[in-house]
C-alpha cells in the first residue's frame, strides 16, 4: 500500500511559493519537490505539471498578492515569448516547405536525400536512424523518393532479402538545387534587423541554448 499523503494543497502551495518567488517558472522540479517534501511524481499527480503548480501558487494567498502580481506579469511575458518562438519556428518551417515544394520536395524528403547524398548505399534502417524516424515512417518516406526516381534500390549481395538505397543523378540535382535554402530564408528574415539587434538576439539565443545543455 502506498504512503498516505498528509499534506493538503494549501500546505504544498505554501512550501512551493518561496521556490517560485526565488527562481520563477524555471525552478527545477527537484528543488520544488525537496522544498515541499514529496516526490515530483506525487506533485505532478496532484497538479498535473510544473506550470499547473506554478499557476496555483500564483493564484493562491492574498498576503502574497504583490509578489504574485509580479510573477503573473513575468509569466505573461514568458508565455508571449514562448508563443512568438513557436510562431517563428512554424513560419520558418512553412517558408522552407514552400520553397522546397517548388523543387518537388518536402523538408523530410530533402533531409533523406541529404543522408543518401553522402556517397554510398544505405539500408533503410540507416536512413531511419539518421532521421530519427520509426521504421514505418522511414519506409513511407523512402517509397516516395523511389516513386519520384530520386533514389534507386539494389538487392544486397550479402542478404538478398535486404535492399540498399542510392541517390540518383536526379536526386542529387534536387539536393544541390535546394542547398542553402534555410540560410537564404534566415537572411531574408533578418534583412531589416540592425546590427545591434542581431547581436542582442545572438546573445539571447546563446544563453538559452547554454541553459539547456
Amino acid at each position: 500500500m502506498g504512503r498516505r499523503q498528509t499534506l493538503t494543497d494549501q500546505d504544498i502551495l505554501a512550501r512551493a511559493r518561496p521556490v517560485f518567488l526565488r527562481q520563477g517558472i524555471h525552478a527545477s522540479t527537484r528543488a520544488i519537490a525537496e522544498a515541499v517534501g514529496l516526490t515530483w511524481g506525487a506533485l505532478a499527480f496532484r497538479f498535473g505539471s510544473k506550470l499547473g503548480l506554478f499557476e496555483r501558487v500564483m493564484a493562491d494567498g492574498e498576503n502574497a498578492a504583490e509578489s504574485i502580481g509580479g510573477m503573473a506579469e513575468r509569466m505573461a511575458t514568458h508565455r508571449l515569448a514562448a508563443s512568438l518562438m513557436r510562431q517563428a519556428v512554424r513560419a520558418v518551417a512553412s517558408d522552407i516547405d514552400s520553397r522546397l515544394r517548388a523543387h518537388g520536395l518536402t523538408l523530410a524528403q530533402r533531409r533523406a536525400l541529404a543522408v543518401l547524398g553522402e556517397g554510398h548505399r544505405f539500408a533503410p534502417t540507416d536512413v531511419s536512424r539518421a532521421l530519427d524516424l520509426d521504421a514505418g515512417g522511414a519506409t513511407r518516406l523512402l517509397d516516395r523518393l523511389l516513386a519520384k526516381q530520386l533514389c534507386v534500390g539494389f538487392r544486397c549481395d550479402v542478404d538478398r532479402r535486404s535492399v540498399l538505397l542510392e541517390i540518383t543523378s536526379l536526386g542529387r540535382a534536387r539536393l544541390e538545387a535546394t542547398e542553402g535554402i534555410d540560410a537564404a530564408i534566415l537572411r531574408d528574415w533578418f534583412a531589416s534587423a540592425q546590427e545591434s539587434e542581431m547581436q542582442t538576439l545572438c546573445n539571447l539565443l546563446s544563453k538559452l541554448l547554454a541553459s539547456r545543455r
